[in-house]
């Protein structure tokens, strides 16, 4: 073969929640690597609900050392409406889609980020009348790079590092 062509994603970031009365942030997404040439980021966790505030979404992770860097899409906030959505990641994983505000008061359950990347959402809750919904987290990362023939040599070792997506702050709003 003449080349040979990598990429590389970093996990999507964890959604944040207040359910059960836990007023939690999500996980930041893991870094990835292929040895010390390609570094890509994981999507940073959506920040927790707070009571009657819109609430951050995670940034989306970034990359370097490819051919091709792009920075995943960050996470959405977490508004009166419904919990953020959770950002996706380049060429991956879509963001999980942040559930609508309960009516009564009741936790909707947010979504998963799929792989590779995307991030998860926040969970929508309803307490009282007020909303406490959390932003979604961020999408992982994304590089590529072609390697011609030559550039790494026959029985190179590359150590590659695969990074987990963040948890969530419940167990549905998991970054992919």
């Amino acid at each position: 073969h003449s080349s040979l062509t990598v990429e590389v994603w970093g996990g999507g970031g964890g959604g944040g929640s207040n359910a059960d009365n836990k007023n939690e942030s999500g996980e930041n997404g893991g870094q990835s690597a292929f040895g010390g040439i390609i570094v890509v980021r994981g999507g940073k966790g959506g920040d927790a609900g707070e009571r009657g505030k819109v609430v951050s979404g995670g940034k989306g992770g970034t990359a370097e050392g490819g051919d091709n860097n792009r920075s995943g899409d960050p996470g959405k906030d977490g508004k009166s409406t419904q919990a953020g959505d959770g950002g996706a990641s380049p060429k991956g994983g879509e963001g999980g889609k942040g559930p609508r505000t309960p009516s009564t008061h009741s936790t909707a359950e947010g979504k998963d980020g799929t792989a590779q990347g995307g991030g998860g959402s926040g969970t929508a809750n309803k307490s009282g009348s007020s909303y406490i919904n959390g932003g979604g987290g961020g999408g992982g990362g994304f590089a590529s790079k072609t390697f011609m023939e030559g550039e790494l040599a026959p029985g190179t070792q590359v150590t590659i590092v695969v990074g987990a997506g963040g948890k969530g702050s419940s167990t549905k709003i998991n970054g992919g």
